[in-house]
């Protein structure tokens, strides 16, 4: 279980080489080949305002009451069709969660299935491996702090602040350990202790100067790795991209060194011009429209 913020730490692979972040490269599966012309999948809000037809929410629900949002049309929406309770209405706006599969027609989603979707806190595009996993290996005995003394949330907060001031910092997160492991039998540490965290931190420089740089303040769980890309270019790439491509949205995840770009199809072409111009695996396009299989 992993935590998405703060600071990195530092590590070396078996060969004593400093270990690059993980990269989260887009799986095959998500990437569309082009030409594809068979039925597309995703699970989406569907909404109808009073002077809107249906629509497929692919861009994002604006939580207000009604809600609101935008994407592709629906031509043929009933919801008539729709079991009861799957859908709401209120103010003039019907809306429901469903899983809807079909074909991009210009600017419009022509469905041929749909389901109302199953409850879920899942995040349909997420990955199945941890994305704020640390990149050392573990030490001998496992992670554990150097100095408890220093390994309070005061210690954490100088040595994030420490990190951030280098110019080379390539992102900072905490890896949360579980089970927790106590220095003693039978003791119990309490949840939520700064001792259970891997203080991660990536840089372009040198990993082992940072490591003691922050070894100076920060005597906790420590994973300090290389980083291809300055936190400061992740978030000017970010701004870059916004609103290209047909970007619904875009994020930037440190701990992978990645700006993740959400389009509606995640076609390969467009990921391998984002290769050659940005660095493979630099950008990762999210496709919410996925190949039905």
């Amino acid at each position: 279980m992993a935590a998405p913020l703060l600071a990195a730490c530092g590590g070396t692979s078996p060969t004593g080489a400093p270990r690059p972040p993980a990269v989260r490269s887009a799986p095959p599966a998500d990437l569309v080949p082009d030409g594809y012309d068979g039925l597309l999948r995703t699970r989406a809000l569907v909404l109808e305002s009073g002077h809107l037809g249906p629509e497929l929410c692919l861009g994002g629900v604006q939580e207000s009451f009604p809600p609101q949002c935008g994407g592709p049309a629906l031509p043929g929406w009933d919801w008539g069709a729709q079991p009861g309770g799957s859908y709401e209405s209120a103010g003039g706006t019907t809306w429901g969660d469903y899983e809807v599969t079909g074909r991009l027609e210009g600017g419009a989603f022509v469905v041929e299935r749909a389901v109302p979707a199953p409850p879920s806190t899942a995040d349909p595009l997420g990955d199945a491996e941890d994305p704020f996993a640390s990149p050392c290996p573990e030490p001998e005995g496992g992670w554990r702090p150097t100095d408890a003394s220093r390994a309070d949330e005061a210690a954490l907060q100088r040595a994030v602040a420490r990190a951030e001031e280098s110019e080379h910092l390539g992102g900072v997160w905490l890896d949360q350990l579980l089970p927790v492991q106590a220095d003693e039998p039978g003791a119990e540490p309490s949840p939520g202790s700064p001792q259970q965290l891997v203080l991660n931190v990536s840089t372009t420089g040198d990993p082992a100067a940072l490591e003691a740089a922050l070894r100076e303040e920060w005597g906790g769980p420590l994973c300090v790795s290389r980083a291809q890309r300055t936190r400061a270019e992740l978030y000017a790439l970010q701004d870059e991209l916004t609103g290209r491509h047909g970007a619904l949205s875009s994020s930037v995840t440190e701990a992978a060194g990645q700006v993740e770009l959400t389009v509606p199809v995640a076609f390969a072409s467009l990921q391998e011009e984002l290769d050659a111009t940005h660095g493979e695996g630099v950008v990762r396009l999210l496709g919410v429209l996925r190949p039905a299989r």
